[in-house]
């Protein structure tokens, strides 16, 4: 009885949802995400701000990003689809991740073409990238990618096939909330899931129910207050139970699981439209989101040759990457072959 009351449940967790986001508030919301994931990853945004901050800025700047997909128009799984997201997608990562993998060889002297070169390219594994090609961020293509079909297969397939990926869904997001988002947690599991040879792509599976649940909530009406008190209460939790035990306890790691949910359905509410440099930049978030790391690596050397405080460093750095990020993509967005090259529609 209680596997039909499970069953039952997931069922209603995908019943057809009909709320959705507007084109302008949804390219609005990416600009302002990829401004903090850009933060997020600037070295001096670690050394100047508290630990607390940093588990803060981390628990939803990037997590939004897979939530989005659920507030579009629903897609019929189809190859022609596929390839879209292939195109889209894996085609930026794989030159990103090859161009990234040659400078890091020849000019840092540092990764090897091996088994574990393929292994790394194939699956995107967050563990493994770094040693290859110098950063981790490009994992976060092919993750998307998987979610992107697997939510496709969802709104196509019928019931009985909706239920059981569900369910594989929530089991995966249960794992990888566990083991990769700084639970306490058994190392020799980490190691396990470092060797898994399709991390990515298990990872988009498991980010699936996150956008279906944040749908969720939303469609039951939740008043915006309520969840912008909720979102601001857990973040100031997170950040006390951080910065007065570690990262690694499990306050922090509950925090960090329910913060992306109700973190978007507050950011959802809010009519970010109306600021256009937000709509700029987000036309542009996945050129910007591919150059910005290795221009972070740059700028940090240079600001290096520099006596200012971290504050300012932060600042100039920051400001600096975005806008030459921006500007790189306004400029390849503007030749058309190039554009439809590196980034085909």
């Amino acid at each position: 009885m209680s596997t039909f009351r499970s069953l039952s449940m997931l069922e209603r967790i995908y019943e057809k949802m009909k709320i959705t986001i507007s084109k302008d508030r949804s390219t609005s919301l990416k600009g302002l995400l990829i401004c903090l994931v850009v933060l997020g990853h600037n070295k001096y945004f670690t050394s100047t701000f508290s630990l607390g901050c940093q588990e803060w800025l981390y628990c939803f700047h990037v997590s939004t990003f897979f939530i989005l997909p659920f507030f579009y128009d629903e897609h019929m799984f189809s190859w022609s689809r596929i390839g879209l997201y292939f195109k889209r997608l894996i085609w930026p990562y794989s030159y990103m991740f090859v161009l990234l993998f040659l400078s890091n060889l020849f000019l840092y002297k540092e990764g090897d073409i091996d088994v574990g070169l393929l292994d790394t390219f194939l699956t995107g594994n967050f563990y493994t990238l770094r040693s290859y090609v110098g950063f981790q961020y490009l994992w976060f293509l092919p993750a998307m990618f998987s979610m992107l079909v697997f939510k496709d297969i969802v709104s196509s397939a019928n019931c009985k096939l909706n239920v059981m990926i569900i369910a594989i869904s929530i089991i995966l997001f249960i794992v990888f909330w566990v083991f990769l988002y700084r639970c306490p947690y058994d190392k020799t599991i980490n190691l396990m899931l470092a060797k898994f040879s399709v991390f990515s792509f298990m990872l988009g599976l498991a980010m699936m129910f996150l956008g279906l649940l944040t749908k969720k909530i939303l469609e039951w009406k939740t008043p915006p207050f309520a969840l912008t008190a909720t979102f601001m209460c857990l973040c100031l939790i997170m950040i006390v139970a951080t910065e007065n035990s570690s990262k690694h306890n499990v306050v922090c790691w509950f925090c960090r699981a329910i913060c992306p949910i109700i973190g978007f359905s507050c950011l959802f509410n809010f009519n970010w439209e109306r600021f256009s440099i937000l709509k700029e930049f987000g036309k542009y978030s996945l050129p910007i989101y591919l150059f910005h790391q290795p221009m972070n690596a740059i700028a940090h050397i240079a600001s290096q040759k520099f006596d200012m405080c971290n504050f300012l460093s932060l600042l100039l750095t920051y400001c600096l990457v975005l806008l030459l990020s921006y500007f790189l993509s306004k400029l390849i967005y503007s030749q058309e072959r190039i554009k439809n090259f590196l980034f085909p529609r």
